[in-house]
């Protein structure tokens, strides 16, 4: 799972993930920004999963949901859940890579730890 930061126009952070991974970047972009209170909080969860302290939580944002189960993480776009039922036309498809996907918790961990240094390196 590759990444990079960097500031938008608006001098906002923006997070841009590799192929099979675009939600992640959504996610931290939209539901993390640079609010630091949620990435701590995020953090500590994962501590608490990884100390087997709880074995699943799920964070429901204003527009994706992140579960947190064990070792793997999937983060899923309301939308999405709200358009299951349709059918795309036809000899077309859905790219949900932008809507849903999962990882590993270490993996995702890495990244959470790497976007809270960059959100805060550039509050500075």
């Amino acid at each position: 799972m590759d990444y990079n930061f960097r500031f938008d126009e608006y001098d906002e952070p923006l997070a841009k993930f590799s192929m099979g991974h675009e939600v992640f970047g959504r996610w931290l972009t939209e539901e993390l920004g640079e609010n630091d209170h949620k990435i701590k909080h995020l953090l500590d969860l994962i501590g608490k999963i990884q100390s087997h302290e709880i074995n699943r939580q799920t964070i429901k944002g204003a527009e994706f949901d992140l579960c947190i189960e064990g070792d793997e993480i999937e983060i899923t776009s309301r939308n999405l859940a709200l358009n299951e039922d349709e059918e795309p036309p036809e000899n077309t498809s859905f790219y949900e890579n932008e809507s849903t996907g999962g990882c590993g918790l270490e993996d995702f961990k890495l990244a959470l730890l790497a976007w809270q240094e960059f959100v805060l390196e550039g509050s500075h």
